[in-house]
């Protein structure tokens, strides 16, 4: 056993319930067309229908984000990564939320920027990009927290993540939500969404500062102490 695994074992875990919080979770979409009313997009990864994402638009280094909601998304076939992996095209459209003022501005401003063709004030179509254009989405997956220790906790959630992935979350506290980059170390049992049954998550909490830290030390002693204790089963071990 290393001396990083001796570190990880030196924080006594403890079991949980009725403590639940959010992933923030990120991924680079390839936009096809554009309107004031929404966006048709392609990816790599399936985009669950009637699931809402932030889209955050940059304009010469100003930055709007907007809300949408999946209306559709289809397989449009396969195509070869920069490192040679086939993978899945989806083909997806969103739909925004009702727009007004500097959020409408700035959705406008961006079309007339980029537009292949001019865009004359009067015309509300979809108009395709001037070059492919990449932008990010954002999406919130919820989860409950069934361990949890100073250095890292196990969840359960509906999002299905990639080891060793680094993605913001948020623990609802009693007092205030907590928040924390977490590392993706393990994934001990990999649920199925048809029927209902929630993946579980070993998460490593990365580089937290003393605020944060006392912040979750203060919940563990103020909620946790009497509460069993469990062994790192599913924390950090990796699934073989």
């Amino acid at each position: 056993m290393n001396d990083e695994s001796l570190g990880r074992r030196r924080h006594q875990r403890f079991e949980v319930a009725g403590l639940g919080g959010r992933l923030v979770v990120p991924m680079e979409v390839q936009v096809v067309d554009l309107s004031l009313g929404g966006m048709a997009l392609e990816t790599n990864g399936y985009l669950q229908f009637g699931r809402r994402y932030s889209v955050n638009l940059d304009n010469g280094g100003r930055r709007a984000t907007l809300i949408a909601t999946v209306a559709w998304c289809k397989l449009r076939g396969t195509k070869k990564n920069p490192t040679g992996e086939v993978v899945p095209v989806y083909r997806a459209g969103l739909r925004f939320q009702v727009l007004a003022g500097e959020r409408l501005h700035e959705l406008w401003e961006i079309i007339r920027d980029h537009a292949v063709v001019e865009v004359d004030d009067s015309v509300f179509g979809r108009f395709v990009p001037e070059r492919p254009r990449v932008v990010e989405l954002d999406s919130d997956y919820k989860f409950s927290v069934r361990k949890l220790s100073l250095s890292g906790m196990l969840i359960e959630t509906d999002f299905v993540p990639e080891l060793e992935a680094r993605l913001p979350l948020e623990v609802s506290l009693p007092d205030s939500p907590w928040e924390a980059l977490a590392r993706i170390v393990s994934v001990p049992n990999l649920g199925r969404r048809s029927i209902g049954e929630l993946t579980q998550v070993g998460v490593e909490f990365c580089g937290l500062d003393s605020e944060s830290r006392s912040a979750l030390k203060a919940y563990i002693a103020g909620h946790l102490d009497d509460a069993p204790t469990t062994s790192d089963s599913g924390l950090h071990d990796t699934p073989r």
